[in-house]
């Protein structure tokens, strides 16, 4: 009988997302039941992105905005509807509505959610589709042990019966969504929005940093947004005036099968390892692209066996010794870095810490200028 009531629940919240505006397309505006105006939209002015290339963000008259991730799906305009106003009519056909107030969100961004963090609006986060022991913001954990927070599923089997029954009005998911099609559709099917970031793909930190603006957007919060971002920006902007020892260093981490993932010249990261007052030891093999390349063990060894630092990033590196690093590859103990100790490892939680690259970058620059430095917030070094 309990399961039957349980079921019974869930239809009629399944039902309710499919009718609710904040699910709805443009092409789908009447079997959503949303109130369309007799207006249409004036464009107001193209938000300039100060740093960020992977998102536009646009504004309208009387409120309205909009944005787009044009790498991720080139046709889709999430088109903000701010509280009390009605729905404009002519909209493009693949424009999703997000109707004000948004304060029911699932996070399986862990980058958006610590930008979320930073504006003071944790309490949208309703919903994560990253477990408790995953996260470093100690305000989504806190969350999560007092039952404010709920884990919904992983972000590839998603618990679509408890984003319904939460009323979710977003979620905003990473670029790993994209190998699955049939989740991105069942979104769709249930009326339940959702984004792809990419922020990661941003080659410059601020660039990550300035996503806040699409949080801002659509939240309600733009101008916290945007003295946020200018407070990170002018800090930023600050240490890249400063003279510093151009020491070397690589970038990267070990995967499987000895696959070696080093971070390409146009990355965010070295970019802070740029601002903090270093060099990447490969920044002329890998000039034009940003992520990852897979390297060899051997051609890894080659290009960067005469740096001063090894930062093992991203990913924590499973080993806490110098000797258990040779222990995996004897290769290592030729490696400058290695017979300096000037080994360091990112700890847990790397990717979530969007909100604080400015003092991560800090921390990078206090490394290279003394490499006595045992330990940091985000770094330690390998003993």
């Amino acid at each position: 009988m309990k399961k039957r009531w349980r079921q019974a629940l869930w239809w009629i919240a399944a039902l309710v997302g499919m009718l609710c505006v904040s699910g709805c397309t443009a092409e789908r505006e009447n079997e959503c039941n949303v109130e369309v105006s007799g207006i249409e939209l004036i464009l107001d002015y193209e938000e300039e992105l100060q740093y960020a290339t992977k998102f536009t963000l646009t504004r309208y008259q009387d409120g309205y905005s909009s944005f787009q991730i044009p790498e991720v799906d080139s046709e889709k305009l999430y088109l903000i509807i701010p509280e009390g106003k009605a729905v404009p009519e002519n909209l493009p056909e693949h424009t999703v509505l997000l109707q004000q107030p948004i304060t029911k969100i699932c996070f399986a961004s862990g980058s958006l959610a610590s930008l979320a963090e930073a504006l003071g609006a944790v309490e949208c986060i309703t919903t994560v589709a990253i477990e408790r022991d995953g996260w470093i913001l100690d305000s989504v954990r806190e969350g999560l042990d007092s039952g404010e927070i709920l884990y919904s599923g992983k972000f590839r089997e998603p618990d679509f019966e408890l984003l319904l029954t939460q009323g979710i009005q977003l979620e905003i998911d990473t670029t790993m969504l994209l190998n699955y099609p049939d989740i991105r559709a069942k979104y769709d099917e249930l009326k339940i929005p959702y984004f792809i970031e990419n922020s990661t793909q941003e080659e410059h930190p601020l660039g990550r940093m300035e996503w806040v603006k699409v949080l801002g957007a659509i939240l309600g919060l733009d101008q916290e947004a945007k003295e946020w971002f200018d407070a990170q920006a002018a800090k930023v902007e600050a240490m890249h005036s400063e003279q510093n020892s151009p020491k070397t260093a690589a970038l990267f981490y070990i995967g499987e099968n000895d696959t070696v993932y080093v971070r390409n010249a146009s990355d965010y990261i070295p970019s802070m390892l740029q601002i903090a007052g270093g060099s990447y030891c490969m920044k002329d093999m890998l000039p034009d692209s940003g992520g990852t390349s897979k390297f060899g063990f051997e051609d890894f060894y080659a290009a960067c066996k005469d740096a001063d630092y090894l930062f093992w990033i991203v990913l924590a590196c499973p080993y806490d010794t110098l000797e258990e690093l040779i222990g995996y590859n004897e290769l290592f103990t030729d490696f400058k870095a290695v017979q300096n100790k000037t080994v360091y490892s990112s700890q847990r939680g790397f990717a979530q810490n969007t909100a604080e690259l400015a003092s991560v970058i800090e921390e990078m620059n206090q490394i290279l200028n003394d490499s006595g430095i045992e330990k940091t917030k985000t770094f330690v070094k390998l003993k």
